[in-house]
């Protein structure tokens, strides 16, 4: 199928990430003008660039970021359809070993910047006639995780506030769905910046050797954020949608 976002306008946070510039190439193949935002800096997009679409820097966990793009979107385009709220970090201490800074910085990238998304974009979505919110979540969201429970626990508010912003949506009759998408392992997986060389192989290693059966390429996930996008989930709103290819519902045996 082609052109399934045709004439609509999203913004992909996060686009500089694996995930995030998958799913903005996708969104820009299938007919979107795409508003790519990332705190890092991005290569260009081909197929973004050819629609028109912009390369913001943002941090997502700042309001007045967020509000100078919602005046800039309405601006420059006038309209919205699409927010994916993909943007995240990602720290690896057991609880007894995490500090107050990590957790602090994790909610405020992680949840935070979710909720100021959709404090900001949710009226201009409404203003155009409804459309579609995709955070992204985790699987590690739906379960105990010792390895990441910060993240684990930022991934879960993010669930649990994409639940209340269907539900307001819904009573709102503002035709603005919201919808939460829970990763598994993804090849390559997202490590903090300063892992690198040596020991980012090492690390590398031994996700693939834990976890390689149940891995996914960004790819995977970005086409599950287009089904979300699409028209054709137009009844789907208020679910976690997992995609992990059965990990988060396997017992250890």
């Amino acid at each position: 199928m082609v052109d399934r976002l045709k004439d609509k306008v999203a913004i992909v946070t996060g686009a500089a990430g694996n995930v995030g510039g998958a799913t903005a190439r996708l969104f820009a193949q299938e007919g979107a003008t795409v508003i790519c935002t990332d705190l890092g800096d991005m290569a260009p997009i081909n197929q973004v660039e050819r629609r028109g679409g912009l390369f913001l820097k943002q941090d997502v966990s700042d309001e007045g970021q967020w509000q100078a793009l919602a005046a800039r979107v309405q601006g420059e385009y006038g309209r919205l359809d699409i927010v994916v709220n993909n943007a995240a970090m990602c720290v690896a201490n057991p609880i007894t070993e995490e500090t107050l800074e990590n957790w602090n910085r994790s909610f405020a990238v992680n949840a935070q910047s979710v909720f100021l998304s959709v404090k900001h974009m949710l009226p201009i979505l409404s203003a155009s006639g409804g459309g579609s919110i995709i955070n992204l979540s985790s699987f590690a969201a739906l379960g105990g995780s010792p390895i990441t429970p910060v993240y684990a626990a930022s991934k879960a508010a993010v669930a649990s506030l994409t639940q209340s912003v269907a539900v307001h949506c819904v009573s709102e009759r503002n035709k603005v769905r919201c919808n939460s998408v829970h990763p598994g392992a993804i090849d390559p997986p997202m490590f903090p910046p300063e892992v690198q060389g040596e020991l980012r192989e090492q690390m590398l290693a031994a996700v693939r050797a834990s976890t390689g059966h149940y891995m996914c390429e960004p790819e995977d996930i970005a086409r599950t954020i287009l089904f979300l996008a699409s028209d054709d989930a137009c009844h789907i709103n208020g679910v976690a949608v997992p995609v992990d290819n059965a990990a988060s519902v396997t017992l250890p045996y």
